[in-house]
């Protein structure tokens, strides 16, 4: 035999090895996920179930919102009576006159007062 035949048989064996390793990997991967599709098949299979005694309940409430509807139907066509005329606004009071610049009668909303450390005497 010569080398390059050996080389080649050793590169051909290698290739079988890792596509081997990586099916396997696959066949792996692909029975946990028909785990997990197994879980999830379950679990929608329990949602009727679960879902079936909301049924009724979902009929009153309809039923309750109906007449909810119907009375506010009958509140919102039903004629009213119109409002006695609003009083007149109070008379209004005359206006300061304007302020000079810079000046204003009003204290200020708040003063700044700077902190002065006092010496304390030693205890």
């Amino acid at each position: 035999m010569t080398a390059s035949a050996v080389v080649t048989i050793i590169g051909v064996a290698l290739l079988v090895l890792v596509l081997a390793a990586y099916l396997i990997y696959v066949v792996f991967a692909l029975k946990g996920v028909s785990a997990k599709l197994g879980e999830i098949t379950a679990g929608l299979a329990l949602i009727p179930g679960k879902t079936a005694p909301i049924a009724p309940i979902l009929g009153e409430i309809n039923n309750d919102l109906a007449t909810v509807e119907s009375r506010l139907h009958t509140v919102l066509t039903r004629k009213r009576e119109p409002k006695a005329p609003a009083p007149p606004p109070p008379p209004s009071r005359p206006s300061r006159p304007p302020e000079p610049a810079g000046r204003s009668e009003l204290p200020a909303p708040w003063v700044v007062v700077p902190l002065v450390e006092t010496a304390r005497p030693p205890n």
